[in-house]
């Protein structure tokens, strides 16, 4: 009977011991490319220089229209759950 419950009581130890760390570790663990709150990122390699631009995207060419049609305002519209 004693020896069940030492075994109970280590056994929650160990449980409770790795839901502390594995908590600890996911709120400063930020897997996105600024890896802290002070985007401090941990990449090994040098980004590129900025000396030209690569590429020019127009996702929207109506934005000149839609600007006239308001009065210079860009207006968004988005989807509503039903």
């Amino acid at each position: 009977m004693q020896q069940s419950r030492i075994v109970i009581v280590i056994a929650a130890t160990i449980a409770l011991t790795a839901l502390v760390l594995l908590a600890d570790e996911s709120g400063i663990s930020w897997p996105q490319w600024g890896q802290n709150p002070q985007h401090q990122g941990f990449v090994g390699v040098a980004g590129q220089p900025i000396r030209s631009q690569l590429a020019n995207v127009i996702y929207d060419p109506l934005v000149p229209q839609e600007q006239a049609f308001t009065g210079g305002d860009l207006l968004a519209h988005y989807q509503v759950p039903r």
